[in-house]
């Protein structure tokens, strides 16, 4: 028989969530899946047992998740926190929705962006035929519900499955919506800018414009405060003002998309119909150490697969400090031996170790506004 479970613990500024399924699958075995994270923002994953292993073993490693949490402090939730410990008022626990997996094929592949310099994008602003969104900072996904009303989100970079709340679930089933949509997930949030699919109609073939109206129609039909509309520049005029804003309160950064262009999968080696512009550099890089006081030490490999130590990096209060191997997002001025004025953004699940490459960082500073590099909003 399936069980499942849900904990939560808050002490001092940590404020968590764990849960934990022990799933069969028929005919092969049985898996224990696991989740956790700061309470109200993207959960990740810790997964147990993810292939199909005899019961008494999967078992055996749930009894111990469980076991470990309760002795750590957590406390049994059923998706709500104990009233013998409220919760502050606006961040009730989420109820993770248990939904039929999402398994990632050939048509749930992203149209990736090749980035470009800040003297590059004036062409950009002036040209009629690209228009401009912002650059959400959090993880790229599909989210999808089918004809059967299964729902389901995945990774668009990894192509795992990620957990559904109870809000964003229960919003999709009251619209009775049948979609696959290309977004940006930050917390609870979706920003959604594209559609694949819509009803029994593929609109990958459609234009950049054609496929913004067939979203706005379903934006309509869904919550403004789970599923924001995503913000479309399309005269200079409005795409000056708009990267301004965006440069204003120190957002990741600004898309740009050719008008006509249809949805092309994958990334190409130069130019494209999708461009993106960050504000500061960013990279993935590989805890290499837990410190003493709230800080980690990183590290990224070269060509080879060697480990070079790349300076440490403070973890916020309201951040959950990782681990030795996990990947975390670091927001920086420039790398010379080490990162300069390094601000942790939160967490990569969704990549592996081969993203965290010494190439990918910049040994001068890039971005809008170069010397005056602020993401500590990103990071709050």
């Amino acid at each position: 028989m399936d069980e499942s479970i849900s904990l939560w613990c808050q002490q001092g500024s940590s404020d968590k969530v764990y849960h934990a399924q022990l799933t069969e699958v028929p005919g092969q075995g049985w898996t224990v899946t696991c989740q956790y994270g700061a309470r109200g923002g993207t959960m990740n994953r810790a997964d147990k047992e993810p292939n199909p292993v005899p019961y008494a073993k999967a078992k055996k490693s749930y009894d111990k998740i469980v076991k470990e949490k309760l002795a750590k402090g957590y406390q049994i939730t059923s998706g709500a926190a104990p009233a013998a410990a409220p919760a502050p008022v606006g961040t009730a626990a989420p109820v993770v929705r248990k939904t039929k997996p999402v398994v990632a094929s050939a048509t749930m592949r992203p149209q990736l962006l090749n980035e470009v310099e800040a003297d590059e994008v004036e062409a950009y602003l002036t040209d009629p035929n690209w228009l401009a969104q912002e650059k959400f900072d959090g993880e790229r996904v599909f989210l999808m519900r089918d004809m059967g009303g299964n729902l389901g989100s995945i990774s668009a970079r990894s192509g795992k499955e990620r957990l559904l709340s109870e809000a964003v679930a229960s919003a999709l089933e009251a619209a009775d919506l049948v979609l696959l949509v290309d977004g940006e997930q930050v917390g609870e949030v979706f920003h959604l800018f594209d559609v694949l699919e819509s009803g029994v109609s593929n609109h990958r073939s459609r234009s950049v414009e054609e496929r913004l109206a067939i979203l706005a129609e379903l934006h309509a039909q869904l919550p403004a405060a789970i599923f924001p509309p995503t913000y479309t520049a399309r005269t200079e005029a409005e795409k000056r003002a708009l990267l301004a804003e965006l440069d204003g309160r120190n957002a990741e950064g600004i898309v740009f998309k050719r008008a006509d262009a249809t949805y092309s999968a994958g990334r190409p080696n130069s130019g494209g119909d999708w461009v993106k512009c960050k504000f500061w550099s960013a990279a993935t890089v590989e805890v290499e150490a837990v410190n003493a006081k709230r800080s980690v030490a990183m590290r990224v490999y070269d060509t080879h697969g060697n480990p070079h130590s790349i300076g440490n990096v403070t973890v916020k209060p309201a951040q959950a400090i990782p681990q030795v191997g996990d990947l975390i997002e670091v927001a920086y001025l420039y790398f010379d031996r080490s990162l300069v004025q390094p601000e942790l953004i939160g967490p990569r699940t969704d990549l592996t170790r081969k993203s965290a490459m010494l190439k990918q960082l910049k040994r001068k500073p890039s971005g809008l506004h170069a010397v005056a590099v602020q993401p500590e909003a990103l990071a709050a």
